[in-house]
């Protein structure tokens, strides 16, 4: 478990490095704050919901799992994708009022 963490870790944060590399330590710093603002919803939400459905999978019989797996895709769309378009629509004003101007990018 401890491997699968570090590597859900490495594969969301890689990109960090390479951002602070080419273009500085600030920029960074804005760019791991513009991304944590963006997956909110799919780690707050998605991913508490996907781990619920996981485990009914196991209890679910053997001729239904696949019909459970398109019902859970299409229910985690129908929550995901409007609160994922609505955080974007006002990720600009929540920036502006929870963040201080300094750290604007």
């Amino acid at each position: 478990m401890s491997l699968g963490a570090l590597t859900d870790f490495a594969a969301r944060k890689w990109d960090n490095v390479i951002v602070g590399k080419m273009f500085g330590p600030s920029v960074a710093g804005t760019y791991n704050l513009a991304y944590n603002l963006a997956e909110l919803p799919a780690l707050q939400v998605g991913e508490p919901i996907n781990d619920v459905l996981q485990v009914t999978y196991a209890h679910a019989p053997e001729g239904e799992r696949e019909n459970a797996l398109r019902r859970s895709m299409a229910i985690l769309a129908l929550v995901m994708g409007p609160l994922a378009f609505g955080l974007a629509a006002v990720a600009q004003t929540v920036t502006l009022v929870v963040f201080p101007a300094k750290w604007s990018g």
